[in-house]
C-alpha cells in the first residue's frame, strides 16, 4: 500500500491496512482457541477442569460479557489518544489487536502498546508521533487504576468497608499518591535530559525517552483538561469491569475477594 505524505492525525485511518490487522487478529484469536482446546483436553490439567465444573456457569457468563465490555472501554479511548478522526472499525482492530497480544504477552499492556506502534508506524504514522501517543494512552489507560487505589486505600484504612491490615489499605495509597506526583514532576527534568543528551552516546538515548516521556504526560494533561468523554469513560469503564470480572469469577466458586485479605 502506497503510503501518502499526510499528518497523522488527519490521514491515519486511510493508512492503516484493515487487510494486514484482520489477519493478525485472526491469527491471534485462532491461537487462543488451541490454547484453550489444550486446556479443556490436555492430561495433567484434570484439577482444572474439575474445578471450572464446579463453578455457575452464569457467573462465568456474566464474566465473560464484563471483560467484553473492559474491551470496548479500551477500544473507546483507543481514537481520541491516536486520531481524533480514526473510525470505530479502526480502532476496533486495532485496539483488540493490543489487547489480545497483551493477554498472550503479559506485561502491564506494554506488549499491546508495542503491537500498535509498529501498525501505525508501518502505515505512516512518525515513531516521535508514536511514541508520545503512547505515553498518554499507558497515563490515561493506568489513571484509573492509581486513582481508586488511592482513594480506596485511604477509605478502607478509615474503616469504610472490611478491616484489613494497613499494609493492604493506606500504603498502596501512599505508594499510588507517590506515583502520582511522581508522574506530574516528571516533566520537570526534561531540560535537563536535554542538556545530558548533547554529550551523546547513550545519554542521547535516555534523553530521548525523557522527552518523550515528558511530551507524553503534557498531552496526556491537555486531554484531561478538555475533558474527552471517551477517554475519561474508557479509562474508568476498562478499570470498573475488569474489577468486575474478578469479582464475577469469585462468585462463579462461591468465594469472596476479601476471604484471604481480611484481618
Amino acid at each position: 500500500m502506497q503510503v501518502v505524505s499526510v499528518p497523522p492525525s488527519e490521514g491515519i485511518d486511510e493508512q492503516l491496512d484493515g487487510r494486514l490487522v484482520r489477519r493478525r487478529v485472526m491469527q491471534v484469536v485462532a491461537l487462543l482457541a488451541v490454547l484453550g482446546l489444550i486446556a479443556w483436553l490436555a492430561p495433567g490439567l484434570g484439577e482444572v477442569r474439575a474445578r471450572l465444573q464446579g463453578a455457575q456457569p452464569g457467573w462465568l457468563v456474566l464474566a465473560v460479557a464484563l471483560e467484553a465490555l473492559s474491551c470496548l472501554s479500551y477500544v473507546l479511548m483507543f481514537a481520541p489518544v491516536f486520531c481524533r478522526h480514526m473510525s470505530w472499525r479502526t480502532s476496533y482492530e486495532l485496539g483488540m489487536s493490543e489487547l489480545a497480544v497483551g493477554s498472550l504477552l503479559p506485561a502491564s499492556g506494554a506488549g499491546g502498546l508495542a503491537l500498535g506502534a509498529w501498525a501505525l508506524r508501518r502505515d505512516g504514522m512518525a515513531p516521535e508521533d508514536i511514541a508520545r501517543r503512547s505515553v498518554v494512552f499507558f497515563v490515561l489507560k493506568s489513571a484509573a487504576n492509581f486513582a481508586a487505589v488511592t482513594v480506596l486505600g485511604v477509605l478502607m484504612f478509615a474503616g469504610v468497608g472490611p478491616a484489613l491490615s494497613p499494609l493492604l489499605t493506606i500504603l498502596p495509597a501512599a505508594l499510588a499518591v507517590a506515583t502520582i506526583a511522581g508522574v506530574a514532576l516528571l516533566p520537570l527534568a526534561a531540560p535537563r535530559a536535554a542538556k545530558l543528551g548533547e554529550r551523546g552516546g547513550r545519554w542521547e538515548t535516555v534523553a530521548k525517552g525523557v522527552v518523550a516521556l515528558e511530551s507524553g504526560i503534557r498531552e496526556a494533561g491537555r486531554i484531561l483538561r478538555r475533558r474527552e468523554w471517551r477517554v475519561i469513560a474508557g479509562s474508568l469503564g476498562f478499570w470498573a469491569f475488569d474489577n468486575a470480572v474478578l469479582w464475577a469469577c469469585f462468585q462463579a466458586f462461591g468465594e469472596s475477594p476479601w476471604c484471604c485479605w481480611a484481618t
